[in-house]
Parts: C-alpha cells; sequence; structure tokens
C-alpha cells in the first residue's frame, strides 16, 4: 500500500483511526492485488485524475458540451454528483493553496 493511498483515506475518514481502519478493510475487499491511490478512489466513487483534468480543460475552454459530456459520463459509471463537484472542488482548492500569488484572505 502506498504512502498516497494511506494519506487519502486518512482524509476520507476524517482521522478517526477506526474509520481509516473500516476503510482500508473495504479497499481490501475490492482491490484486485495491490491497493493503490486508484483503486481506493474506485473503491469509494471518486474519479480518476485524468477524469478531473479534462473537465478543468473543458472549463478553461468554455466548452460546456465537453464538461457535461464527462460528467454525464462519470455519472452513468456510478460517480455521485456530489462526489464529482467535490473531486473538481478539491482540485482547484489545491491549485489556489499552491500558487503564492493568491490571497489567502479571501478564502
Amino acid at each position: 500500500m502506498s504512502s498516497l493511498s494511506l494519506m487519502h483515506i486518512a482524509k476520507l475518514a476524517n482521522g478517526g483511526l477506526r474509520d481509516a481502519l473500516s476503510l482500508m478493510e473495504q479497499c481490501n475487499i475490492f482491490a484486485s492485488k495491490e491497493i493503490t491511490i486508484d483503486s481506493v478512489k474506485e473503491t469509494f466513487g471518486e474519479i480518476q485524475d485524468t477524469t478531473i483534468i479534462e473537465m478543468v480543460n473543458a472549463i478553461a475552454d468554455n466548452d460546456v458540451k465537453s464538461l457535461l459530456d464527462v460528467v454525464s459520463a462519470e455519472y452513468q459509471n456510478g460517480k455521485s454528483l456530489e462526489n464529482i463537484s467535490m473531486n473538481l472542488y478539491e482540485h482547484y482548492k489545491k491549485e489556489c493553496f499552491a500558487n503564492q500569488s493568491v490571497d489567502f484572505a479571501i478564502y
């Protein structure tokens, strides 16, 4: 199990040890061999990083049709709209805080 997978499970568990153990057990059941970040995301209905990048590019290009196509495909694959929007929000949040020129007082 990679450290990235463990960190993601801890984030999903909101720091709760019992919750994290339960989430790890679920990942162990659903993962084919090794528990990776992709298998953790798949287990809990999160979208992959490449899909997030597709959505970000569609937003940057003002391409509503492409954005809705990606969201629709993820929804058809069983991802909830809540997870899709939260994953996109988390991506933008990371990008904002990684950018030193952002005025953090507004957050």
